[in-house]
């Protein structure tokens, strides 16, 4: 339950794709990166699709090094503060479309991004079970039209935020 690409930054990168894949347990869900000792190549794209990871041990989706990240209708879910389901997208990329996406558990942090120029989450629902998670969202571009839940201090922190909706539990 564990899908990983590395880029060996040999050529301009490509596109890695992951369609209907559907896993639990395990260490991380998808992981996306590029040997560190090379520049990110700049093509490289991770795009996921119409996938499931649930009770992951340390992320749903982890991706370090890709330029472009498209993940559309898509869950990363847990059942409770044993796994860490959470997904990060972070490092080079600049640009990054998560649509229709469901993150129950920990967040979604573009918190390593430091490259990011475009971070939207469109049409999702991110619920934290964890009341020490900060933040729900986190250094999005754009969050719209999601639905967020936390005890978290922030729910959203990005640069817009657009007809979205917050709720809140716990003290």
């Amino acid at each position: 339950s564990y899908f990983k690409y590395r880029e060996n930054g040999e050529d301009d990168g490509g596109t890695w794709g992951i369609d209907n894949v559907h896993t639990t347990d395990g260490s991380i869900g998808i992981g996306y990166s590029t040997n560190p000792r090379v520049e990110t190549p700049p093509a490289s794209k991770l795009i996921v699709t119409n996938s499931t990871i649930h009770n992951a041990a340390q992320n749903g989706l982890h991706v370090e090094h890709a330029i472009t990240v498209e993940v559309r209708d898509s869950s990363f879910t847990q059942d409770d503060d044993e796994f860490h389901t959470n997904v990060f997208i972070g490092n080079q990329t600049k640009y990054a479309t998560l649509e229709n996406v469901t993150v129950i558990g920990e967040d979604l942090t573009f918190q390593q991004a430091s490259n990011l120029i475009d971070g939207r989450v469109i049409d999702s629902t991110v619920i934290t079970l964890n009341p020490n998670t900060d933040q729900a969202i986190e250094n999005a571009t754009h969050v719209i039209n999601t639905y967020v839940e936390t005890a978290g201090a922030i729910a959203i922190n990005a640069d817009h935020v657009i007809d979205s909706t917050i709720a809140r539990f716990g003290e």
